[in-house]
C-alpha cells in the first residue's frame, strides 16, 4: 500500500502568512427564518442588504458570518475566509494559480478578497484591508447579571457577592474554526499547507493501517505568538462519499455558564441539538453542537487550547472524541446539507399547518410525516421521555451509539487479513477498510466510515419482529446491511424505484416499510447468490412466502395504494417475471398496472385525474418518486405483454406522466426549473421526445430507455397484427418510419456499441445505452420478418435478407458487454438475444451451402449470444430456460435444410415466447431442468419454447 501519511509540515516565510480565520459564507433557502435563528444563536446583525445579511460577534472582526438568500432553494456552503497577515502576503496569495480577486467595499469594514475554488467546488478566501472593530471593556453578555471569580476548594476569592444569571443567548465572540470532509484529502492537505501557514496540531491515523492518516487539526503558525489549537480541520472522506462537504463551523462564547444557558435557551425555542454539552479531548474545548434551520451543523465552544511554534505536532491513533458529555450521535459525521434538504422539504410541505401530537412530545421527538397514513406518535422503537429531562436535552432526536454497537468491527475477513499481514494492500481494497465500530462511534464524523456508510442498524425491537414473521428470514443487522448495500449497488440500477439517500434515512430512523425492506434484502440474496450467511433453501422459503402473501389484497386499507405498497409489488413482479415466467407473473403485472391506473399514476401531471397522493402534502421529490414507479410499471407491462403476445394494459394515449427529471442517487432536491418531457400520443412523433430528452441533458439514457421501449411496444403490436393480417403493411410502414426518424434524432455515436470513454461515459451508462440499442434492433428485426413467399417472392427475399442485419447488430452489442454489469440490467433483454439466436439458426438452415463463409459468421455470433445467456443464467431462470430450449432446437435439427417456402410457413405460425398457444402445444415436463424454477402451470407446457417448431404439425417434408 502506498504511504498515505501526512508528511512533516513546517512553516516558512515563502508561504502566505494568515493571521486568523475571519468569516464563513452560507446560502439559506429562507433568509428570514435563519435571521431569527442567528439572533437566538448570539450573532449581532452588522448590515443587511437585499438578499444578504452580515453578522458579527463582539470581537475585532467586522463580520464573521455572511448569510445569503439561495437562488435555487438549496442550502449551500460558500467557503471560509482568512485574514492575510500583511498586504505583501495578500499579494502573494493573489499570485497563486486559480486566485480570483474581488472587492468587499459593500461589506462591513470594506477591504478586498481573493477566492480559490478547490475540490468539489469548495471555496477558500483570503481577505485584507478590513477596518477592524474597536473592542473595549469586559465581554458583553446576554445572560450574566453579576459574575465574580470562582470559589475553589482552597481559594475563596468571591466573598459577599453573588453569581446572578438570566435566560438569554450565548453571545458569539468570534469564528473559531471550520472543517471539511474531503474526497481529495492528500491533494488538498498538500495545497493548503504548501501555500499557507497551516501546521497540524494533531494527526490521527487508522488503527489497523498505521500508514493511513484519516484526519488532522491544523492551527495557523504565528511563530512565538499563540493561536487557537485549530482553525481548520480536514477528514479523509469515506469511499462512498461522492462529494466533499463542510462538516461544521464553530464560534467562541465566553464561558461554561454562558454556554449552558445558551443551550437551554436554544432548546426552548425548538432548535435541534446535535451533541453537547461536553468537552473534547483534542483542543480541550467545551462543545455544544446544533443544527441551524437550513440543516447546517454549528458549534458553540469555550475554553479551547492555544499553541505556537514550540508546540510539536502529535500523531496518534483515532480514539475517543470527548472526555465527558452525551453519547455521540451515529449521524454526527454525515453531510449536514443532506439534513438541510430534508428540513427544507418539510418547510415546503408546510409544517405549520400540521399539528404536533402528545406522544411525540412525550418521547422527546419532533413529529414527522409521510405520504402514507400512519398512526400518530413517535417512530417505532422510541422511548417515552423520562421525568426530569430538560427541555433542551429533549430537542435532540439523534440516534446514539450503544454499548452493543461498539462491540463490533467492520473489517471483512479479506480486509482483516490484509490489515494484519505484511505485503501489498491495493488501493481499492484499502478504500473498504474501516475503523472498529467503537472508534467510529467515539470519534464520530472524524473517522473512516463503514462500507455500509449511511446504513445504520435497525432497532433491536424491529429486528426481533422480523424473526419468525418471515419464514427463513433470520439475518443479523450486519448481514441485512450488507445485502441492502449490494441491492442498491448492483440490482437497483435495473429497477430504479428509490431515492437511495432518502430510503437510507428511513432505514436509519426505523420508518422503512418492513415488508418492502425484507423483499429488497431477499431479492438481493436470490439474484446475487450464493450468500454464505444465508442458506439457499431459507432464501427460497422467504421468497416464496413474499410472493404468496405480499399482495395488494393482504394490505390494509390505509396502505393498499401507498407508494411503498406499489414498490413492493413492482419488486415482486420484476422478480417473478424473470424467475418464474408464466400466467402467475403475467397476472401479477397486469394487476399492478390496473391498480396504478385506478389511482391515476399514469396521470401524475394531470392533478384532476391523479388521486395517488395529496399534492398539498408532498414535495416535488415525492412526486418524482411516483414517476419512477410509473415508468417501472410501464416497462414491466411492456415486456410481459410483448413476450406473451397480448395488448399492454398501459396505453400510450393515456399517459400524462412526465419522464424522470432527477437521478435516483441524486442527493439534491429536484429543481422545478427542469422542463417536463412527455411521451407522444402518436409513435410517429417519438423522435421529438428523443430530441427533447437529449437536449434537456437530464437522465438521458434512462428516459431514452422509455423511448426505445415504446418503439419496441409498437413492434409488438405488429406481431399481433401478423396473426390477423389486417392493417399490417400500413402499420409496418408507420413504425418503420418512426424508428428511422428516432435513429436520426439520437446523438452521433449513440448507436455505436463501443463505450465512449473520451466523453466520460461511465460503464453503467454504457450498458443502459446498449440495452436501448438492443430495443431498437429487436424492433427492426420484427419489422423485417417476411410474409407471403408465394405471393411476393422478391419482397419476401428482400425482407428475409434484411432480417439478418439486426441479428448481426445484436451480436455487435453483445460483443461490448462486460459481465460485471449483468445484475445492473433488466434480464428481459434475454428474450431479444434468444430471438436473434433463433433467426440466425433459421438463416443457417435456409442457406444452400453449409460450408459458405457466411456460416462461420453465424457460428461466431451464436457462440457469443449463447455465452451472454449463460452469464445471465447464473442469476435468473429465464435465460437458463431459453438457453436450454435453443440447445434442444440445435440438437434436433442439426442437419436439417429449409427452403424459403418452409421458412415462410414457419414464420406464419410465429408465436411469441410466452404466448398461450405456443405453450399449450408442448406438454413434456421431463426435459425441464430441476432448477429452472418455472411456474408449475407453465413448466408443464414448455418442451419447445418459441415459434421454432419443425415437426409434422406443419406438414413439412424434412
Amino acid at each position: 500500500m502506498s504511504n498515505m501519511r501526512i508528511p512533516e509540515i513546517t512553516n516558512n516565510p515563502s508561504k502566505v502568512q494568515l493571521a486568523r480565520i475571519a468569516h464563513v459564507c452560507f446560502e439559506h433557502p429562507d433568509l428570514e427564518v435563519f435571521a431569527q435563528f442567528a439572533g437566538d444563536w448570539g450573532f449581532v446583525e452588522a448590515k443587511r442588504d437585499e438578499g444578504k445579511i452580515w453578522y458579527r460577534g463582539y470581537g475585532i472582526d467586522p463580520f464573521v458570518y455572511v448569510a445569503s438568500k439561495s437562488q435555487d432553494g438549496n442550502p449551500r456552503f460558500g467557503g471560509a475566509a482568512f485574514v492575510a497577515k500583511s498586504e505583501e502576503d495578500f499579494e502573494k496569495a493573489a499570485n497563486l494559480p486559480g486566485a480570483t480577486p474581488s472587492s468587499l467595499e459593500d461589506a462591513p469594514g470594506g477591504g478586498k478578497m481573493i477566492t480559490f475554488t478547490r475540490s468539489d467546488n469548495i471555496k477558500f478566501h483570503v481577505v485584507y484591508g478590513q477596518t477592524e472593530r474597536k473592542v473595549e471593556g469586559p465581554a458583553p453578555s446576554a445572560t450574566h447579571e453579576v459574575q465574580g471569580p470562582y470559589n475553589g476548594p482552597f481559594e475563596k476569592l468571591r466573598k459577599g457577592t453573588f453569581q446572578r444569571y438570566h435566560e438569554g443567548p450565548a453571545l458569539v465572540h468570534k469564528l473559531g474554526h471550520f472543517g471539511l470532509v474531503n474526497r481529495e484529502f492528500d491533494t488538498e492537505i498538500n495545497w493548503y499547507t504548501s501555500n499557507f501557514n497551516f501546521v497540524p496540531s494533531n494527526v490521527l491515523y487508522h488503527p489497523e493501517l498505521t500508514d493511513m492518516d484519516v484526519l488532522t487539526f491544523m492551527h495557523l503558525d504565528l511563530g512565538k505568538e499563540f493561536s487557537d489549537h485549530h482553525a481548520f480541520f480536514m477528514q479523509r472522506a469515506p469511499p462512498e462519499v461522492k462529494r466533499s462537504y463542510m462538516h461544521h463551523t464553530s464560534y467562541e462564547v465566553a464561558d461554561f455558564d454562558e454556554q449552558l444557558i445558551g443551550h437551554e435557551f436554544l432548546g426552548k425555542r425548538g432548535y435541534k441539538s446535535v451533541w453537547g454539552v461536553g468537552r473534547h479531548i483534542l483542543g480541550s474545548q467545551i462543545f455544544d453542537y446544533w443544527k441551524d434551520p437550513s440543516g447546517f451543523m454549528i458549534e458553540h465552544y469555550a475554553d479551547g487550547d492555544l499553541v505556537n511554534e514550540e508546540t510539536h505536532t502529535t500523531r496518534e491513533v483515532v480514539g475517543p472524541l470527548s472526555v465527558w458529555g452525551p453519547e455521540l450521535p451515529k449521524t454526527f459525521g454525515d453531510d449536514s446539507t443532506k439534513s438541510a434538504r430534508l428540513i427544507q422539504d418539510r418547510q415546503q410541505k408546510g409544517d405549520l399547518q400540521r399539528p404536533g401530537c402528545s406522544r411525540c412530545l412525550e418521547a422527546g421527538s419532533l413529529c414527522t410525516y409521510s405520504a402514507e397514513r400512519k398512526k400518530p406518535g413517535p417512530p417505532r422503537g422510541s422511548r417515552r421521555q423520562k421525568h426530569g429531562t430538560t427541555p433542551a436535552s429533549s430537542v435532540s432526536t439523534e440516534t446514539h451509539a450503544t454499548p452493543g454497537d461498539q462491540a463490533d468491527t467492520f473489517l471483512t475477513p479479506d480486509q482483516h487479513s490484509l490489515a494484519h499481514e505484511s505485503g501489498i494492500v491495493f488501493p481499492d481494497i484499502v478504500e473498504g477498510i474501516c475503523l472498529p465500530r467503537e472508534e467510529v462511534q467515539e470519534f464520530g464524523g472524524f473517522s473512516l466510515q463503514d462500507p455500509t456508510y449511511g446504513l445504520p442498524d435497525l432497532g433491536a425491537r424491529s429486528h426481533r419482529e422480523n424473526i419468525g414473521l418471515y419464514p427463513g428470514y433470520s439475518l443479523s443487522h450486519e448481514q441485512e446491511k450488507q445485502l441492502l448495500v449490494h441491492f442498491f449497488n448492483e440490482v437497483h440500477p435495473a429497477i430504479p424505484l428509490f431515492r437511495i439517500e432518502h430510503f437510507l434515512r428511513q432505514y436509519d430512523d426505523g420508518s422503512a416499510n418492513r415488508n418492502l425492506l425484507v423483499a429488497i434484502v431477499t431479492i438481493a440474496a436470490k439474484v446475487l447468490s450464493p450468500i454464505n450467511f444465508w442458506k439457499p433453501e431459507d432464501v427460497e422459503i422467504c421468497m416464496k412466502f413474499l410472493l404468496e402473501t405480499m399482495s395488494p389484497e393482504t394490505a390494509s386499507t390505509d396502505t393498499h395504494n401507498s407508494l411503498d405498497s406499489f414498490r413492493l409489488e413492482c419488486l415482486l413482479a420484476y422478480y417473478e417475471f424473470h424467475q418464474s415466467p408464466g400466467s402467475n407473473s403475467w397476472m401479477r403485472i397486469s394487476s399492478l398496472a390496473r391498480r396504478a391506473y385506478a389511482v391515476g399514476v399514469n396521470q401524475i401531471d394531470n392533478p384532476e385525474l391523479c388521486s395517488a397522493f395529496d399534492r398539498t402534502a408532498v414535495t416535488e421529490d415525492d412526486i418524482e418518486d411516483w414517476r419512477y414507479l410509473f415508468w417501472c410499471i410501464y416497462c414491466l407491462d411492456s415486456y410481459s405483454n410483448i413476450t406473451v403476445g397480448t395488448p399492454p394494459v398501459v396505453e400510450l394515449e393515456s399517459i400524462n406522466t412526465a419522464l424522470a427529471r432527477r437521478p435516483h442517487d441524486q442527493v439534491h432536491s429536484l429543481s422545478t426549473s427542469i422542463p417536463k418531457i412527455f411521451l407522444p400520443d402518436d409513435v410517429e412523433d417519438i423522435w421529438e421526445t428523443a430530441k427533447a430528452v437529449v437536449s434537456n441533458g437530464t437522465m438521458v439514457n434512462y428516459n431514452l430507455h422509455m423511448v426505445t421501449t415504446t418503439a419496441l411496444r409498437q413492434a409488438g403490436y405488429i406481431l399481433r397484427l401478423r396473426a390477423e393480417g389486417k392493417r399490417l403493411y400500413t402499420r409496418i410502414a408507420t413504425v418503420k418510419g418512426a424508428i428511422a426518424a428516432l435513429r436520426l434524432s439520437l446523438p452521433s455515436r449513440y448507436l455505436n456499441p463501443a463505450r465512449n470513454a473520451l466523453s466520460g461515459e461511465s460503464c453503467i451508462e454504457h450498458h443502459i445505452r446498449l440495452t436501448n440499442i438492443l430495443h431498437l434492433q429487436m424492433a427492426s428485426l420484427i419489422i423485417t420478418i417476411p410474409r407471403g413467399f408465394e405471393k411476393d417472392e422478391e419482397g419476401f427475399m428482400q425482407n428475409w435478407m434484411g432480417s439478418l442485419e439486426p441479428c448481426q447488430n445484436i451480436v455487435s452489442v453483445v460483443e461490448q458487454w462486460d459481465n460485471q454489469h449483468f445484475p445492473h440490467i433488466d434480464p428481459a433483454i434475454c428474450f431479444i438475444v434468444f430471438s436473434a439466436l433463433c433467426f440466425l439458426e433459421l438463416h443457417r438452415l435456409s442457406t444452400a451451402d453449409p460450408a459458405a463463409p457466411f456460416i462461420a459468421n453465424i457460428d461466431r455470433g451464436q457462440h457469443l449470444l449463447m455465452l451472454f445467456l449463460e452469464q445471465f443464467s447464473s442469476m435468473w431462470t429465464v435465460p437458463r430456460f431459453l438457453l436450454q430450449q435453443f440447445r434442444k432446437i440445435q440438437s434436433r435439427y442439426k442437419d436439417t435444410g429449409l427452403t424459403y417456402a418452409e421458412v415462410d410457413l414457419l414464420l406464419s405460425k410465429f408465436k411469441t415466447p410466452l404466448h398461450p398457444k405456443a405453450i399449450e402445444r408442448f406438454s413434456d415436463i421431463s426435459t425441464i431442468a430441476p432448477d429452472t424454477n418455472m411456474n408449475t402451470n407453465t413448466a408443464s407446457y414448455h418442451d419447445d419454447l418459441w415459434f421454432f417448431n419443425l415437426d409434422d404439425n406443419y406438414n413439412l417434408d424434412l
